[in-house]
């Protein structure tokens, strides 16, 4: 019987080793080819806890199994510093901020439980006064007239911006990304996929240098209320509930990982056709694990690998947590700060990076 047990457990320890392996190659497999393993990689910080409980489950038992999971985590260690982290910030002279941030539209339709949400983000802007900051659903005015756009040309010292608006059925100029910055915007432009805006960008004069700054939203998964209330009820679903509620889910985001394949080779190709020192930031709706991350990074540096500290998760709803928003660079500028906040006035948390160039060039 004991034997019998053991077996079981082997049995069950390989296969989330498996999976475990599976989720390493979203990052070189399209996701045109094999759609599941994307969806798939959005588990890797839950595959890789069952994994750990594996190696200490194995090590009291004084087994060499422990090795199994071991060596497997081992292999995926750049994935386990992608979502973790222990870097101690730099002091730098005339440093510069920035923030990424996906604001929701500013709790335009009362989602938050939190109340005043939307004034907790202009205090949290007003607080931080960076001297870049970049919206992700970024929204300028609602019906009543209230304009978010003049009151952040009063709140914030960055008040030089470039804005671009989702086009979506019958919304006219609402919901978009922007980009503000206290520096001179030299040159501007937008990146476009299948008559949709998902990236803009910003030639930034800094002293005797420019630095381009990329804000990106890439293909939202666009869920329903009723995909949002499975996931939030998942454990108290029906049986006859569960399959049509998972395969709703899944459709969803195979559409969205095909549109950001799209979308990320376009990125990456102008990103390595800009010779200027350059700044990657916004949500991707991607994690670390996926081909869209590793197209756009390319040669580019992960702040939150060179600065960060804990774990990154940038999106959390219950039990589910990602990193999928992010801020890119350069090896020519030099990260000193990077700091996930853990504010809930969005779905998502506001991201700040601190630099400056590694020749100092920005005093």
């Amino acid at each position: 019987m004991r034997k019998l047990i053991k077996k079981i457990v082997v049995s069950v320890n390989i296969f989330f080793v498996f999976m475990l392996i599976l989720t390493y190659l979203a990052q070189i497999i399209k996701p045109t080819f094999l759609a599941f393993l994307q969806v798939l990689s959005l588990s890797y910080f839950y595959l890789l806890l069952i994994n750990i409980g594996f190696v200490v489950f194995w090590i009291v038992k004084r087994s060499k199994w422990a090795l199994l999971s071991l060596g497997f985590i081992a292999l995926g260690y750049d994935n386990l510093q992608s979502i973790f982290q222990i870097n101690l910030a730099d002091e730098g002279e005339n440093s510069i901020k920035l923030i990424s941030y996906n604001v929701r539209a500013f709790d335009r339709y009362d989602w938050n439980e939190l109340k005043n949400s939307k004034q907790k983000i202009f205090e949290f802007i007003q607080e931080e006064q960076p001297d870049i900051i970049c919206y992700q659903e970024f929204f300028s005015k609602d019906k009543s007239g209230f304009s978010t756009f003049d009151t952040l040309l009063v709140l914030q010292k960055a008040k030089n911006h470039h804005l671009a608006y989702y086009k979506l059925p019958k919304v006219l100029n609402l919901s978009g990304v922007a980009i503000f910055s206290v520096y001179p915007i030299v040159n501007k432009g937008v990146l476009e996929f299948d008559n949709h805006i998902f990236s803009i960008f910003v030639d930034l004069k800094i002293k005797n240098d420019t630095v381009r700054i990329y804000n990106n939203h890439l293909q939202s998964v666009h869920f329903g209320e009723d995909n949002y209330k499975f996931i939030d009820n998942i454990e108290n679903a029906q049986q006859e509930e569960m399959m049509p509620g998972i395969k709703n889910i899944y459709k969803k985001l195979v559409s969205a990982y095909e549109k950001r394949l799209e979308q990320s080779n376009l990125l990456s190709t102008h990103i390595e056709q800009c010779n200027y020192p350059k700044i990657v930031c916004g949500d991707f709706n991607d994690g670390t694990n996926s081909y869209t991350y590793d197209r756009i990074k390319g040669n580019l540096l992960d702040a939150f690998e060179e600065k960060g500290l804990g774990f990154g998760f940038s999106y959390v709803r219950g039990i589910l947590k990602f990193r999928i928003d992010f801020v890119l660079h350069s090896p020519t500028i030099q990260a000193l700060n990077f700091r996930t906040k853990r504010k809930n006035y969005s779905d998502h948390y506001p991201l700040i990076f601190e630099f400056q160039t590694k020749n100092n060039s920005f005093e």
